[in-house]
């Protein structure tokens, strides 16, 4: 009968350290989902959005004045490749534009997400199969979140390479208008 009862303790106590360890597995799993988390939020609020701002106001200032001062006649085939280049401001700010408040609202989402995972794992109040799907939905959102934040990048960096190789040569020549 002792022998039972110790091997039964024996299996309860095996059983206990595998769970401790899985969750032990899954704590470390959710802190390098916020680890990663924290290093997306760095890198997003790494765009500097009043330079962003600065160079569509430019754009709208000169495509302006191109409308009012520029006549079709007077065509000026790389002035007019120009402009097409330069447009790409327009449709990137407001890319960027509409997607800087989804990213932030996604980064709260996601920190608060993250945070009540960690603190049902410290209280034990999700294992197994439900634990698993919790997980892999925070693989997801983190990932999900990466694609849209370098994106977001990605379009900051275009805006801001076709600004700083076009906007000075429009602007030199809506000047001259």
């Amino acid at each position: 009968m002792w022998r039972k009862l110790n091997v039964l303790f024996l299996v309860t106590l095996g059983m206990l350290s595998s769970c401790v360890f899985k969750d032990e597995e899954a704590i470390k799993e959710v802190e390098r989902f916020q680890k990663k988390t924290e290093e997306l939020k760095k890198d997003f609020d790494s765009v500097d959005f009043n330079e962003i701002k600065a160079a569509k106001k430019q754009y709208d200032e000169s495509i302006a004045l191109i409308k009012k001062y520029y006549f079709a006649d007077t065509i000026d085939h790389r002035f007019m490749s120009s402009i097409d280049f330069y447009k790409n401001v327009k449709h990137a700010y407001k890319v960027m534009n509409k997607n800087k408040d989804i990213i932030t609202k996604n980064f709260d989402l996601v920190h608060h997400q993250l945070e009540t995972l960690k603190t049902d794992l410290d209280n034990t109040a999700i294992e197994g199969e439900p634990l698993q799907k919790a997980l892999e939905n925070e693989r997801n959102n983190v990932r999900l979140l990466d694609s849209a934040v370098n994106v977001y990048l990605q379009n900051a960096q275009q805006l801001m390479m076709v600004h700083d190789s076009v906007a000075g040569y429009i602007k030199h020549k809506t000047l001259t208008f």
